[in-house]
């Protein structure tokens, strides 16, 4: 009885050591596997509707830190393994502003190989943070600063930063790890393009 309770709890620890050590790859994808319920708030958008359908977009990516993008964390809080990705994150973000401006009927440019157009929305999005913190559930975090400039009116500078839980942690996955990270990136999103007046 002794030596079968030894040998399972020796399983249930080295279960456990395998989840909180080692460094994670995770892969970023877009959209979510499962959307972000998102409702439309009450407020007014905070900057006018655009006058056309064109966007010049760029994106930076403004990080601090960039050799990691997360931690796996053991229960009594002390960080045990990195969270690492191969994907470009400036890209990554582009895309994925990319896709739910032409998803509300928006035709978006490249600023930086787009001739100049005096007519388009210049919406330029930097990279604050894009961070995943792996406990005992999954925590996404997303942070993006947008700047709007539009023909005849004054830049608008907004910050929008985005936390995201996305289910309990039971093997320290990768793909859920970048699920939460991505859930956090589209609500960031949303909330930046409902609030500049983006919508279908």
């Amino acid at each position: 009885m002794r030596t079968a309770l030894g040998i399972l709890l020796t399983i249930c620890m080295t279960q456990i050591a395998g989840c909180a050590f080692g460094t994670r790859y995770i892969e970023l994808s877009y959209p979510p596997a499962k959307q972000v319920k998102w409702s439309l708030p009450e407020t007014q958008p905070a900057v006018p509707g655009p006058r056309t359908r064109n966007v010049l977009l760029a994106v930076n990516d403004d990080r601090e830190t960039r050799d990691r993008i997360g931690a796996v964390s053991a229960g009594f809080g002390m960080d045990t393994a990195s969270v690492l990705t191969e994907v470009n994150i400036e890209v990554w973000v582009y895309d994925a502003i990319e896709f739910e401006l032409n998803r509300l009927g928006f035709e978006t440019f490249d600023q930086r190989s787009s001739p100049p157009n005096a007519s388009a929305d210049r919406l330029t999005a930097d990279v604050q943070k894009v961070y995943c913190d792996i406990r005992s559930w999954y925590h996404g975090e997303v942070t993006l600063q947008a700047t709007l400039e539009r023909a005849d009116n004054e830049p608008s500078v907004t910050e929008y930063p985005t936390e995201v839980k996305s289910g309990l942690n039971w093997a320290s996955s990768g793909r859920a790890a970048g699920e939460s990270v991505t859930q956090a990136l589209q609500t960031a999103i949303h909330s930046m393009l409902y609030d500049l007046g983006y919508k279908d």
